[in-house]
């Protein structure tokens, strides 16, 4: 029985409190809004006289096609400014309208759902939960007409979704709202537990709140209510109810006094307390008298002529009953009507969303070419930028190869001076100083002979002088060598190492373990050259600084690269500070392997000693590639 009386009210709530609270609360007048539609430029603020002719209280409540028709010229022309947000709003207010006032849920669901999208491509987060929660309405309302428990679900995930939108906006008004629609689709679910749940957190929050939605705060008591109802507890619904009516007396709400009046004269009628029943219907005749809520008076005759015949008042009951049946079939042959009228609207509503159709693909048309002919300008614009950085950075490449090969010829020819200087000095200690210390040399053993038989003191110091040039020319000799091995004028690598490694050997003081492996013949003498340079520069660090007494060094041909290591047993050092050596013989080192695309790693820690490992492309000299191909 209450629930009959909350289904009623439902549809109150959908009628005439749209006029009061989703609509101006004081009406414009439409001569003062016609007269400014007529002077407005096309422009945003004829979009805005548009949408209040189509939500003035008269157009909206009596006339929804005339209402319609505003909105979509606001449409119309609001798309042409392309607002977002603007535009989600006046989607979503003709939802309403197909919603509320046509009855066309579909409708309503496609223009809510286009002004979700808008909503949140702009991260209107307020816009979005609204839609949010209409879109629940929707499916609340299918859920009840076709009991779809997937509408159902649908429909509170959609009420979810709102909640937690105002809650991180934390809009207490709109949080109560969002839980009142939760709670509204428990109640029609008959889950009335979850239901009261979030009729209290809805009751909560509005008296939490300085001014809270009026139309909420009904809902929410008479929600409340009825979920108590439903859970047979009808002593605390009616105590809910009555509290409700403190509040209303507080601020003489006539109005929503009509609903606890129907709300009392059924439960008490219920618990035949048949004097409080007569009293509470009878006021809310009074109201209605007012207000004029045809679905309210239809159900408080229907009251009073049960009321009258549990009393045994049987003529007033026929009266009563009689006015009930009279006002129903005023309501169906008023509802049949207003179908009718609002046949051509939906038909007018189609022709009209074919036009905005049309004029869409139009304007996505003209969009498009433009769009088009925008992205071939930055196409070429584009292109030309990156052809011109192409061709510029092709320039830079192209002159630092030059750079680089003019600079590694450079650093060619320099080696290949210091090497022909090597040899010219070397050759003039041996053919110059060195025989001048044989000639000094034969010069004393002559004199020797001449004094012999003189001066016999003097043989000890012609011995002395004797041993000083025999010891000069070995080192005039050594050095000559170690300038320009004569094994290299004939690119024989193999044998200037090893009489590299006798000749240090022979000092005592560092021990050389030569291991060289299918070193190829043939090779460049340059190339020959700049291995015997890195290999002598290595070891006279490894004497000078390295304290060391033996290295191994290894030569091993690997397809076209040879791998020098060498390795020895000194002090070492932190290699991580290498980059801050600025040691001649290491630079050379590096310089010289670089210019024949080679790499070195040098790896050392202290206590540890040092392993320079070279890795470097095998080169041969052309006249021998040659005879090898041949």
């Amino acid at each position: 029985m209450m629930k009959k009386l909350f289904y009623v009210l439902v549809l109150c709530y959908l009628f005439l409190p749209d006029s009061l609270y989703a609509l101006n609360k004081v009406s414009q007048n439409k001569d003062s809004l016609l007269t400014a539609l007529e002077k407005a430029g096309e422009d945003t603020n004829k979009v805005n006289i548009l949408m209040e002719l189509a939500f003035l209280e008269k157009n909206y409540l009596e006339a929804p096609d005339l209402s319609l028709n505003y909105a979509w010229k606001a449409l119309e022309l609001e798309k042409r400014f392309g607002f977002k947000i603007r535009l989600g709003t006046i989607y979503r207010k003709i939802g309403n309208i197909y919603a509320d006032r046509i009855n066309n849920y579909e409708k309503a669901l496609e223009y809510y759902l286009k002004s979700l999208k808008l909503y949140q491509q702009s991260n209107y987060k307020v816009g979005a939960a609204a839609c949010f929660n209409n879109i629940g309405n929707i499916y609340s309302s299918k859920a009840e007409l076709s009991g779809d428990d997937s509408a159902f679900t649908i429909a509170l995930e959609n009420h979810f979704h709102a909640l937690k939108l105002y809650e991180e906006l934390a809009r207490k008004g709109r949080i109560a709202q969002s839980c009142m629609s939760i709670a509204d689709a428990y109640l029609a679910h008959s889950d009335y537990i979850k239901a009261l749940e979030y009729y209290r957190k809805c009751n909560d929050l509005i008296l939490s709140c300085d001014s809270a939605d009026l139309l909420t705060i009904r809902k929410s008591f008479v929600g409340l209510s009825e979920a108590y109802a439903g859970m047979n507890e009808t002593k605390k619904a009616l105590e809910n109810i009555l509290q409700y009516k403190k509040y209303l007396d507080a601020t003489n709400n006539q109005y929503d006094l009509m609903f606890v009046y129907i709300f009392l004269g059924e439960s008490y009628l219920k618990d035949k307390e048949y004097q409080l029943s007569l009293e509470n219907l009878q006021k809310a005749l009074t109201v209605l008298q007012k207000y004029n809520v045809l679905e309210c008076k239809q159900k408080t005759y229907f009251l009073l002529s049960q009321l009258f015949r549990e009393t045994k008042e049987y003529q007033k009951a026929f009266d009563y009953f009689t006015s009930y049946v009279n006002l129903k079939d005023s309501l169906s042959n008023a509802k049949l009507k207003r179908d009718m009228r609002l046949m051509p609207i939906l038909k007018e509503s189609e022709k009209k969303e074919n036009e905005i159709e049309q004029q869409d693909l139009l304007l996505n048309r003209k969009n498009i070419q433009l769009i088009a002919l925008i992205a071939i300008l930055l196409l070429i614009v584009v292109s030309s930028i990156f052809f011109y950085y192409r061709y510029i950075i092709k320039q830079k490449e192209k002159f630092n190869a030059e750079l680089l090969k003019q600079q590694q010829l450079s650093y060619g020819n320099a080696l290949e001076a210091e090497e022909k200087e090597r040899i010219r000095i070397a050759r003039d200690l041996h053919d110059g100083i060195g025989q001048l210390l044989s000639a000094i040399k034969l010069n004393v053993y002559a004199l020797k002979q001449k004094l012999s038989h003189q001066q016999e003191d003097q043989s000890p110091l012609f011995i002395n002088i004797s041993q000083l040039v025999d010891e000069t020319i070995k080192d005039v000799r050594t050095i000559s060598h170690n300038l320009a091995p004569s094994a290299l004028e004939k690119s024989k690598l193999d044998e200037a190492l090893i009489r590299f490694t006798e000749i240090v050997n022979a000092g005592e003081k560092l021990s050389i373990q030569l291991q060289i492996i299918d070193l190829p013949e043939g090779l460049n003498n340059s190339f020959a050259a700049m291995l015997y340079r890195v290999i002598q520069e290595a070891v006279n660090n490894t004497i000078k600084y390295a304290q060391a007494t033996h290295v191994t060094l290894q030569l091993i041909r690997h397809e076209e690269e040879l791998t020098l290591v060498i390795e020895d047993d000194g002090i070492g050092f932190d290699s991580s500070t290498l980059n801050q050596q600025s040691g001649m013989g290491l630079k050379n080192i590096y310089s010289r392997i670089n210019y024949w695309k080679g790499k070195v790693n040098i790896d050392s820690q202290p206590g540890k000693g040092t392993t320079i490992i070279i890795e470097v492309p095998i080169v041969k000299n052309k006249n021998h590639e040659k005879t090898s191909s041949n």
